[in-house]
């Protein structure tokens, strides 16, 4: 996969958009606002975001690593990976994950966390985590305030 720079950025940007309709978040993220925050995560380096290809992306991965809080450890966190509903394939997912394991040990990370909250109905992701590796390791539990 190809690493994204900055003044590449707004490519991902109706792939970020079909997520965010896919998991229903219209009412609390806008694709202005997702990119605005990935732009900032960018210029800090706290983080990268890999595509398929950089004219007509069709999978987009987003990463953020930090140094854990209790640890003293770094780490790499999967904020968003997504494949466009007509070009899912194992293959595909698959060199997503190796993506992500490839950057992380990179950036001197020690783990890598993938979660499946906001995948709320994209199918496969906690198999692909599985079958990839991951352990089940938490239980998180939100609520909403109004």
């Amino acid at each position: 996969m190809i690493r994204v720079a900055l003044p590449d950025l707004p490519v991902i940007g109706p792939l970020i958009q079909q997520r965010i309709d896919g998991a229903n978040l219209s009412h609390r993220l806008s694709v202005d606002n997702a990119l605005g925050k990935l732009h900032g995560m960018l210029e800090a380096n706290q983080g990268a975001i890999f595509v398929d290809d950089l004219l007509l992306p069709t999978a987009v991965l987003v990463l953020h690593t930090g140094v854990s809080l209790v640890f003293d450890e770094k780490f790499c966190n999967i904020l968003l990976i997504f494949v466009d509903q007509a070009h899912r394939s194992v293959q595909k997912a698959l060199t997503c994950i190796k993506t992500v394991e490839d950057y992380a040990r990179a950036e001197g990370c020690t783990s890598i966390y993938g979660s499946s909250w906001i995948y709320r109905g994209a199918e496969g992701i906690d198999s692909l985590y599985k079958h990839a590796g991951f352990e089940p390791q938490d239980t998180t539990f939100v609520k909403h305030l109004t």
